[in-house]
Formats: C-alpha cells, structure tokens, sequence
C-alpha cells in the first residue's frame, strides 16, 4: 500500500464534522490571577488543581469546579515574593520559603493543601545541604504511616509530622566527607531513611524509630514495592501456588548513560508463595539491559511458559546469552540462548531504537521458538535442555517481527509492521542543559554530553507472512504461495491472530480467515464495502472476542464468536502509537480513541477522537496538542482532561 497516500486521504475526506463533535467543558474556573510559578499543578484524579505567582496561591477543586481557597503569599511570610513553592500531593502540604542558597536556611512555611491555612513554620532546616536538595525531597519523601518527612540540619536528620511540625525523632550525625558528598531521603520500597555522610559512608535509619538498622533487606516492603515500583515486573504461577517478583538491585540514571558500569544490570528474582507470601528462593543474575529514558521502564521482560520461567534481555556481553531460562521451583538457571531486547541503526551520535524488535518465544511440543531479530532467523530449542534442534533460513529485514504464532504441528511467522521506535541525537554541549522529560520526549546530560530522546513512528516496512513445519523447520506454506488463491499481494500486512484454531490474517484490503495447516482459505470478510479506505491495523479485543480494524477512514468491529461484522463508523482515523496508552487510560475498550490528523513520521499530531465502541459513535474530539503537552493534561485512566488559558481553567469529562 502506498502509505504517502495517507495523509492527502485524511485531508479530503469529510467522513465525520470533528467541529461538530469537540467536547464541551464541564467547568470552567476563572482564577484570581494568572499563574506563573505553579501553574496547573494536580493530584491523578484531579481533586486539587494548585497554582500561583510569587505572591498568589490558589487551590481548585476539579472535580466539583470550584476555588477551594485562595491566600496571599506576601502577607502569609513577609516576603515581597516566595521563589520556592514544593507541594507533596500525598501529604497535601505546601512548602514555600525565600530562596537562601548561600545559608542553606530560610524560613520554611508548611500549608495545608485543603483549606491554605498555615500548618507550621521554621527556620531550623537545610534548603540545600550537599546532594540533599529540598525541592526535590520534600515532593517526593513522605511515609503515610507517620506522616512524616525527612529534613536535615547541620548536624541531625529528624523525621517531622508534616501536619504539626513535631520531631517524631531525630538522629545525629557527623560528616566523614565533604560536604557535597551528604544526603538523606527515604528509601523506595524500603520502610528505610538512607544517609550519606561521605563517598564511601552510609548509614540506614528505621523510618518508625529512627534506630539503625544494619539488616536493609529485611526491611524490603515487599507490598509496597509491588504497587509502586513500575521498575518491577510480576509473574503470577498459578499452577504452582507462587509469584516471581524481578526487581532492579538499582538504577541509577547515571549509570544507564553508561557511567555506572554494570552494576544497574543486577536483577533480583524472588519467588514467594501465593497467599502467605513465603519467601520461596532468592537468586541475582546479571541482566543486561537498555532503557527507555521517556516511559522510564527498562528493556527486559520476565514470561512463565513451558513451566519455567523466562528473562528477555539483550546479550551479557557474550554471544550465547540473552533468553535466561530459570527453573520456576528453585530459581536456577536451566539454559541460555541468544536474545535481543533492542535495535539500533544509525551512526554514534544519531541512533533509532526499535525496542523489543521481536515476539516474546513460544512453546509448542515441549520445544521452544525463538526469533533473532538481528540475524533474522527463527530458532527451535529443546524446551528440557536448550539444544538447538535446527534454525530458519534467513528472511527480509522488516524493521518489526510482530507475531509468532503456533498451533498443532505449524509455526507461524508474521513479519513487517509499523512500528514506534526512539530517536536518540548526542551532543557535545559546555553550557548549561534544561533537563527534563514528558510523554514522546526526554533531555538529560552527562558530563559534556546532552541526550535528546524523541519518539518518532515509522510505517514503511517489508512484509510477510511464513508457516514453518514445527518439527524440522522447512516451509510448508507463506503469502507468496496462496497470494494467487486470495488475489492479495499481502505487500501489507495489518495484524495476523489465532482464534479458535484459525488463523486471521488482515492486509490493507481483506480480513481472511486461514486453515494454520496449509494456509488454504476458510472465510473472509467483506472489508471493501465498507468503503472506509485501507486498513492499517488489526485490534483484539480478548476479553469481548471481537476484533477492530482500524482504517484511513474509520473503524470496522467484527464479533468472532458469531463470525460477523457488528459495526463500524465513519472517521478520520491516522495511523500511529495507541491513544490510550499514551494518555494513560485504564481500559482500552471503553477508553478507545484515535488520532484523526496529524503527521505521522514526525509523531505530530494534531487532533484525536474518543470512540464509544459499543455504541460505535465519536464521543467528542479534541487537539492533541494536550497529550504532546509537558503538563499532564489526563487525570488517572483518562477520565478527565482539562484545558488552561491564562487565568481560565477548564474541566473536561471524556465520557459523559
């Protein structure tokens, strides 16, 4: 398919009035100021909407449409103006102090984010004391179960209720280094107050008592770690009456530029027992790894199959490593085999990633399949032991290898897709660097190096679609072979599925459905009369047994169980990532949208439409300029979105 036809098709068509159906907001506040300072600031479900200037704070209730409270800064600390305002969204407490670098104290004052009222003040602690920043610690640092933070001086580190200002207790401490060599803070997943006295020197504080503790792992909260720690990946064993938690020994951003070494690769795999949390077996494995520096999720997956349990990785500095094999009762590694989570094409200081550029393995009478996205091959081990039992011929290199499907005695290969990928420009800079990252991009720096992280979207590709004897490998059946039958080049392929032992295969123009066996044609779907243009992309929907084709010019709903088209609905639809997972939405049927102009190489979009599927109707449509935004403009699972204009806030409902 001609995909530069894309973007002059979406331009002339008028399949849908997107004027006709923009959302309506639901609030509309009008601020007693503009906001220069906070601007916009808000908790995940959008309860409190906090802004200000250096002499203004206001909080807005977003989910009733009201001003909460609004106070004077000046008036509130005798300052002419307030430069630093920090609020912790867990405690809803407002620090704000005169910015004093060269004492490294100020007057700290302490609101309460509910009604503005002032809490408590002091003057007692750090603002800044060597690596120990309060604008960063205090929004981050806070134990629910004392309701405290932690805030240093020169010579104690207390724990203080953040309500009342009460030492809870305090601990002293001496320098055994420089000064910039200090920090404190609480320690993720760990009920733990870490404190660097000097390069090499450290200590580690009960957060309840303030006691040192020598022991830190047995301080591991175990369940904390599994709701907040993103880091954290979780296989559930059902079979096995267990789970296998893998977590990162650290990771320090540094080091994933590349100055740490290879301690960020360290992984920690705990298998516990289901229900009463039993510590079964403990191992660590080095797990080399990339990092996407947007998302901040690392590239390595953890899957159970064939009754062990598999890492995906890239390559432990040697050739036959990558696909970790782990035996799910003891922890022990079974075998290992060549594996690669990442891409990557371009010169040293110009890179585009392809992250995991192949499919997670498959297992299929007791064997095990694999492909190698670099050399381009797919390989059968033997599930007990790892023994390779014979590997493919070389085929095309699509940038992506989507699906590996098997069933019965045929494995099968479907190569070629669009694909999101990671631009990553190095340059050699000696000024100062803005750090900072949002949805599609990030900046960071590393000694006079500045790292700009884009993401960008490619459609073109070669495809194909190849079905393998499982037991030796050979060909028995691929698009080139039964394109004739079908009057279907297969030049694209939109998404292949198994469903009820029958293979769906989706091009731009047709929905088959293929016998696995032989590729011989079952039944098809009359796409075409649809009249929506070319589909670019197949969507299961496992939990409704319904399929979604996503074309130029709408969206066709197919039921599978009674094998039959149930709708569709007429809209500019531009090929591209997935809405919902960009603007964080917790369902992706209800919360299905598309984006309905835009560039789509550059990832420049310019509007996007909420789609009710059950209704198959265009809720509303709205600019995406608020997803690309630096603001998080979605409340926690896309509810709600809001909009601002000066001195204007306006609340929006996604679903009405």
């Amino acid at each position: 398919m001609k995909r530069n036809v894309l973007c002059l098709l979406i331009a002339v068509i008028t399949m849908f009035d997107l004027s006709a159906g923009n959302y309506e907001p639901k609030y509309t506040i009008d601020l007693p100021f503009t906001p220069t300072v906070l601007v916009q600031e808000h908790t995940d479900c959008f309860k409190y909407f906090l802004n200000s200037t250096e002499k203004d704070m206001a909080m807005v209730d977003g989910l009733e449409g009201k001003i909460l409270w609004h106070i004077n800064l000046t008036e509130l600390t005798g300052n002419k103006k307030t430069v630093n305002q920090i609020w912790n969204q867990k405690a809803n407490v407002i620090l704000v102090y005169n910015e004093d670098t060269k004492k490294g104290v100020a007057v700290k004052y302490f609101i309460d984010g509910k009604t503005g009222k002032l809490l408590w003040k002091s003057e007692k602690y750090m603002s800044e004391y060597g690596g120990f920043s309060l604008n960063s610690n205090f929004r981050l640092d806070y134990d629910e179960a004392t309701n405290g933070v932690v805030l240093p001086t020169t010579e104690s580190i207390d724990l203080i209720n953040v309500n009342t200002g009460e030492i809870i207790w305090s601990k002293p401490y001496t320098l055994t280094d420089k000064i910039k060599e200090f920090n404190c803070f609480i320690m993720a997943n760990y009920h733990l107050v870490r404190v660097m006295t000097g390069n090499d020197s450290e200590f580690y504080l009960s957060v309840d008592s303030g006691e040192e503790v020598s022991d830190i792992e047995s301080h591991y909260d175990k369940k904390k770690a599994l709701e907040y720690d993103k880091r954290n990946t979780i296989v559930t064993i059902p079979e096995k009456g267990m789970y296998v938690v893998m977590r990162a020994s650290n990771n320090s951003l540094s080091s994933l530029l590349g100055i740490g070494g290879l301690a960020s690769w360290k992984m920690d795999f705990l298998a516990y027992r289901e229900g009463t949390n039993e510590l079964l077996w403990h191992k660590n494995y080095l797990v080399a790894h990339s990092y996407d520096f947007i998302s901040k999720k690392s590239f390595v997956r953890m899957i159970y199959l064939d009754g062990k349990v598999f890492i995906e990785h890239m390559p432990n500095m040697k050739g036959n490593s990558g696909l970790t094999v782990l035996n799910a009762d003891n922890g022990d590694k079974i075998w290992e085999c060549y594996y690669t989570t990442l891409e990557d094409k371009g010169g040293p200081n110009n890179k585009v990633y392809t992250p995991f550029p192949a499919p997670d393995p498959i297992a299929l009478n007791n064997n095990i399949y694999v492909v190698d996205k670099i050399k381009n091959k797919m390989y059968c081990y033997s599930g007990a032991d790892g023994n390779l039992k014979w590997e493919t011929e070389k085929f095309p290199d699509a940038q992506k290898i989507p699906t590996l499907i098997g069933y019965d005695k045929v494995v099968i290969l479907g190569y070629g897709g669009p694909e999101k990928k990671i631009s990553c420009i190095i340059e050699e800079v000696s000024n100062f660097v803005f750090e900072y990252s949002n949805n599609y991009k990030a900046v960071y720096k590393s000694g006079n190096k500045k790292y700009t992280y884009k993401y960008i979207f490619n459609d073109e590709d070669k495809f194909g679609l190849t079905a393998y004897d499982a037991a030796s490998g050979e060909i028995l059946w691929s698009h080139e072979s039964i394109s004739k039958a079908l009057k279907d080049k297969f030049s694209y392929i939109a998404g292949t599925l198994l469903f009820d032992g029958k293979l769906l295969v989706a091009t731009d123009k047709n929905l088959f459905v293929l016998n696995p066996g032989d590729g011989s044609l079952i039944s098809s779907y009359a796409i075409k009369e649809q009249k929506l243009g070319d589909i670019w992309k197949l969507h299961y929907v496992p939990e409704k047994d319904e399929v979604l084709l996503n074309c130029n010019g709408g969206i066709v709903k197919i039921d599978l169980k009674e094998q039959k088209l149930v709708g569709s609905i007429k809209v500019s639809n531009v090929q591209g990532p997935v809405v919902s997972e960009i603007i964080g939405a917790d369902d992706p049927y209800s919360d299905y949208a598309v984006f309905t102009s835009g560039d789509v190489k550059k990832m420049e979009y310019k509007s996007f439409a909420s789609i009710d599927l059950e209704q198959m109707k265009v809720r509303g449509s709205e600019s995406a300029e608020i997803i690309f935004s630096d603001e998080k403009h979605f409340s926690e699972g896309a509810e709600y979105y809001y909009k601002n204009d000066g001195k204007t806030l306006s609340i929006y409902k996604i679903k009405n």
